[in-house]
């Protein structure tokens, strides 16, 4: 890939496509356990993706119970992550 100092559109063109054929070309091959978009998260946290991730942990007994309403359930998990 070619990197110029007066195109920078250009440039972020250049680097999407390389970066989607590098996805492409190991379509199918395996898995790269050390390539991560993030860390792990320690926590309930909103995420950088605009999602939010929850543990496991969070979504088994006692928070979590499927037994349960769901409004109990919804209300145990935005209690965990907010606060």
């Amino acid at each position: 890939m070619e990197i110029h100092r007066d195109d920078l559109v250009g440039d972020v063109r250049r680097a999407a496509a390389a970066e989607w054929r590098r996805l492409v070309e190991r379509r199918g091959g395996p898995v790269d356990w050390s390539e991560w978009i993030d860390p792990p998260p320690n926590d309930s946290s909103y995420h950088y993706l605009n999602d939010v991730v929850f543990m496991a942990a969070d979504l088994e007994p006692p928070m979590f119970d499927p037994a349960a309403d769901d409004a109990v359930n919804y209300g145990s998990a935005g209690w965990l992550n907010g606060h």
